[in-house]
């Protein structure tokens, strides 16, 4: 066994690179940079540099309000951050279903064993549903 999985295993499950938190900030920084942007225009005055920088090495995790932030300004659905293989081909970026997109999160975080965050982000999108934001425009 490497020093590297001794060293992952080691830490509290909320400190261990995820598959699904790499992911997220790879997708981050592919989108960033495809749009010629830094980390400080991506992140404005909402999200340090830092941060963003930890989140696309994988090293944290991103809320998923921040994840909306990220993606509004991307021009891009929550979903292309999250699923495995996200399909852009009818992608309206006038028309992004935020609620779907945190259902699908939720799932995939619990299929991960992340309880606790997955239900955070399946009570965000219970109670976004209630106030009937289901889609909103960009």
């Amino acid at each position: 066994m490497t020093r590297e999985v001794v060293k992952e295993r080691g830490k509290p499950a909320e400190e261990r690179d995820t598959p699904l938190q790499l992911r997220v900030g790879e997708r981050i920084r592919h989108a960033r940079r495809q749009r010629g942007l830094s980390l400080a225009e991506l992140g404005n005055e909402a999200l340090s540099r830092s941060f963003l920088s930890l989140v696309e090495r994988g090293r944290t995790r991103i809320s998923l309000r921040a994840l909306e932030l990220v993606a509004e300004r991307l021009e891009l659905p929550l979903g292309y951050f999250v699923d495995e293989q996200p399909d852009l081909s009818a992608f309206d970026p006038a028309r992004v279903d935020h609620v779907k997109a945190a259902v699908a999160y939720s799932r995939l975080l619990a299929s991960r064993g992340d309880m606790a965050e997955a239900w955070r982000y399946a009570l965000w999108a219970a109670e976004a549903n209630a106030r009937g934001l289901e889609q909103t425009s960009t």
